[in-house]
């Protein structure tokens, strides 16, 4: 210490001497601060030993202050700065290298603090800074490496703090903003944050993450993101973030030993809070974009969770999700126009958990899901105003449902015990339902259409016991139906012609029994439970009117045959294992409700659906083929196949689909998907398709889709492979989103769209997409590669691209990329053994390449 006193001694008597040698002012405050600068060093190396610095900085009035640890170096470059009167603190850790480059700072007054922990690397480049004042702090722990890159800010007035644990390698882009920006991130893990052209980002962006764990942050086109985001990822897990055009607050916490994967944009009022917590060893992909209101979603550790969440134009409300480990979770969410409410979500370890949300024009409530371990759970709700709260234990499955919900204002809490499973639906509701199951069973509950329900649905089920339950034509029940159901016995209950059920209902199963339940030509719900080593055949048709739900369960080692045709309202099937199903639907006039279909694996399916205008979900098990046809339909469609199938779908003739395409496939099978012909088709699509199977998906000759507005997601499992052809969209506004899973291939095409297209691909698989004239294509493409996959991307002729489009692709695999005529950003990463080409001419937007 007396050293650095002495030394500082020494430095000032320089200055006295340079001064006193008639030197200019600016020349001397320069050599003085080169000997300040030495100085600090020196102190370094003497406090925080080991370690180098190296410091330029030219034509700037403010204060700078360094601390660096030892054992690592610093390189940090900054120039051309008219008129930064701020404070610039930086500190790093030892065992680690930072360079950091900032110049052409116009107007930076504010404070920049870095903080970087030994052991990591960090590269910090920022240019091009008219009228940066507010403060950036970074903290970086050490064994780590981080990059971060910043250039063209306008107006950036904010604060950006970042804190790096060790261990792990951050990429931060930021870029045009006023807002602040903080990244915490923990040792062992990689993160990757790109954020550019934001003009006037006045918010705050927190983000920590753990160690052991790679992170890739992407934020772009940000015109008022005035709120706040923050993030903290745990250790041992890969993230992947993206951020666009938002102004209100995100704040991500995950896990060690897990990857997550968020992606949100297009954002134009978002001035809400959105917090994620994920817990280690599990993976999460999170999706959101266009809300103003609160997401929160917290994930346990050995878990997954996949989150989509967009085209929310006013979603003001709070959503939370809680995911424990050993857990695979997928939430969707889009079209949330007037989404005010609250969603929080608890889900327990070993299990995994699937929700969808989507078409919420007034979703004021709350939407609260617990799961325990082992248990997987989808969950699907829309166009809600009241609450929804789900508690589902370890050791089940559960599957929730819930759409078209015009005014539900109640509240809704599950609560379930592990050993079971569980698929709930639920919709157009006012009142409140709760479910509690316990072990070793499964439960099947579906509710749907109800106009005016403002009582309380209650459900408790026991183990060991079979439950057949009918119910149809209710037309004026308005008071409690209570069932209690003992083990070892079977029990049938028929209801039917409920007009106006404003009561309660409570139902009690115990496992290990056979449940087959019938309802047609209702306004109400049909619901069917099959058990193993049986074979059911059921027949529907010329059902001009109706409008209720028909759902099917159906155990492993049976066939099913269903028909139904003409209809108005939902139908929902769940097949088991082992079995063969063949299903057609056709001349659906008037088919405005939801079709759910759940297959098990080891059988075969084949559903024909046509000229309707509602909702069609198909869940397949494994070692099973699907066929599915579908025309002429302004709803939704959902599939979802097992894997060891394979599945065949075509939809053609849709002259006006405004609905909602979900299609979920297993490993082992194979999926083709024709659609051609949507006049306005205005809904989404989302296909997921398990490993071991090919999928070939073909769209074409839809000149007249010039509403097409919804989402399309599509998630495929390794070992299979995809085919996606989709061309002539004059007027697709909405998302396509793709997740394919390792060891397929993949060939998608489509063209002339407006909205956001987004595919994820396993690896051990091949993929050919090709997009062509696209006129106003304004949307966000997104699309995440698996490794020992190749990727080949074509897109040309795009004349008003403005959106973003992003890649992610894992090892081992070649990718070709074409993109030409685009305004908008273009991101890929792609994981390491693998090769890139990638092309783009007249662009005036912003081309970002990541490479594992």
């Amino acid at each position: 210490m007396a050293s650095n006193v002495q030394l500082m001694q020494q430095l000032i008597q320089v200055y006295a001497e340079l001064r006193s040698a008639h030197m200019g002012l600016l020349r001397a405050i320069v050599q003085l601060r080169q000997f300040i600068w030495v100085y600090c060093a020196l102190s370094f190396s003497s406090d925080s030993s080991y370690g180098s610095i190296a410091h330029y900085r030219s034509a700037q009035t403010g204060i700078l202050r360094l601390t660096f640890s030892p054992y690592g170096s610093v390189a940090h470059y900054r120039s051309a700065h008219t008129a930064q009167t701020g404070i610039l603190r930086l500190t790093f850790s030892s065992y680690g290298s930072v360079a950091h480059y900032r110049s052409a700072h116009t107007a930076q007054t504010g404070i920049l603090r870095i903080t970087f922990s030994p052991y990591g690397s960090f590269v910090h480049y920022r240019s091009a800074h008219t009228a940066h004042t507010g403060i950036l702090r970074l903290t970086f722990k050490p064994y780590g490496s981080i990059a971060h890159y910043r250039s063209a800010q306008t107006a950036q007035t904010g604060i950006l703090r970042l804190t790096f644990s060790p261990y792990g390698s951050i990429a931060h882009y930021r870029s045009a903003q006023t807002g602040i920006l903080r990244l915490t991130f923990s040792s062992y893990g990689s993160i990757a944050h790109y954020r550019s052209a934001q003009t006037a980002q006045t918010g705050i962006l927190r983000l920590t993450f753990s160690p052991y764990g790679s992170i890739a942050h992407y934020r772009s086109a940000q015109t008022a993101h005035t709120g706040i985001l923050r993030l903290t990822f745990s250790s041992y897990g890969s993230i992947a973030h993206y951020r666009s055009a938002q102004t209100g607050i995100l704040r991500l916490t995950f896990s060690p030993y897990g990857s997550v994967a968020h992606y949100r944009s297009a954002h134009t009022a978002h001035t809400g809070i959105l917090r994620l917590t994920f817990k280690p060893y599990g993976s999460i992909a999170h999706y959101r974009s266009a809300q103003t209101g609160i997401l929160r979603l917290t994930f346990s550790s050995y878990g997954s969770i996949t989150h989509y969440r967009s085209a929310q134009t006013a979603q003001t409300g709070i959503l939370r999700l809680t995911f424990s480990p050993y857990g695979s979770i997928a939430h969707y969410r889009s079209a949330q126009t007037v989404k005010t409410g609250i969603l929080r979500l608890t889900f327990s370890p070993y299990g995994s958990i699937a929700h969808y949300r989507s078409a919420q024009t007034a979703q004021t409530g709350v939407l609260r899901l617990t799961f325990s371990p082992y248990g997987s759970i989808a969950h699907y709700r829309s166009a809600q105003t009241g609450i929804l709260r789900l508690t589902f234990s370890s050791y089940g499955s559960i599957a929730h449902y819930r759409s078209a919900h015009t005014a539900q204002t109640g509240i809704l809490q599950l609560t379930f015990s592990p050993y079971g499973s569980i698929a709930h639906y639920r919709s157009a509701q006012t009142g409140i339902l709760r479910l509690t199951f316990s072990p070793y069973g499964s439960v099947a509950h579906y509710r749907s259409a109800h106009t005016a329900q403002t009582g309380k649905l209650r459900l408790t089920f026991s183990s060991y016991g079979s439950v057949a339950h009918y119910r149809s034509a209710h037309t004026a029940q308005t008071g409690i139906l209570r069932i209690t159901f003992s083990p070892y016995g079977s029990f049938v209950h028929y209801r039917s012609a409920h007009t106006a059920h404003t009561g309660i209902l409570r139902l009690t199963f115990k496992p290990y029994g056979s449940i087959a339940h019938y309802r047609s030509a209702q306004t109400g719900i049909l619901r069917l439970t099959f058990s193993s080593y049986g074979s059911i055949t059921h027949y529907r048709s010329a059902q001009t009117a109706q409008t209720g739900i028909l759902r099917l369960t159906f155990s492993p080692y049976g066939s099913i045959a269903h028909y139904r045709s003409a209809q108005t309202g939902i139908l929902r099937l769940t097949f088991s294992p082992y079995g063969s199903i063949a299903h057609y639907r056709s001349a659906q006039t008037v088919k405005t409700g939801i079709l759910r279909l759940t297959f098990s694996p080891y059988g075969s399916i084949a559903h024909y659906r046509s000229a309707q205008t509602g909702i069609l979900r198909l869940t397949f098990s494994p070692y099973g083929s699907i066929a599915h046809y579908r025309s002429a339909q302004t709803g939704i469609l959902r599939l979802t196949f097992s894997p060891y199938g394979s599945i065949a779908h075509y939809r053609s003739a849709q002259t006006a689909q405004t609905g909602i395409l979900r299609l979920t496939f297993s490993p082992y099978g194979s999926i083709a998907h024709y659609r051609s012909a949507q006049t306005a088709q205005t809904g989404i699509l989302r296909l997921t398709f398990s490993p071991y199977r090919s999928i070939a998906h073909y769209r074409s000759a839809q000149t007249a889709q010039t509403a097409q507005t919804g989402i399309l997601q599509l998630t495929f499992s390794p070992y299979g492979s995809i085919a996606h052809y989709r061309s002539a969209q004059t007027a697709q506004t909405g998302i396509l989103r793709l997740t394919f899973s390792p060891y397929g291939s993949i060939a998608h095409y489509r063209s002339a769209q407006t909205g956001i297209f987004r595919l994820t691909f396993s690896p051990y698989g091949s993929m050919a997409h090709y997009r062509s004239a696209q006129t106003a294509h304004t949307g966000i493409l997104r699309l995440t590669f698996s490794p020992y996959g190749s990727i080949v991307h074509y897109r040309s002729a795009h004349t008003a691209q403005t959106g973003i489009f992003r890649l992610t692709f894992s090892s081992y695999r070649s990718i070709a990329h074409y993109r030409a005529a685009q305004t908008g950003i273009f991101r890929l990463t792609f994981s390491p053994y693998g090769s890139i080409a990638n092309y783009r001419s007249a662009q005036t937007g912003l081309l970002r390449l990541t490479f594992s």
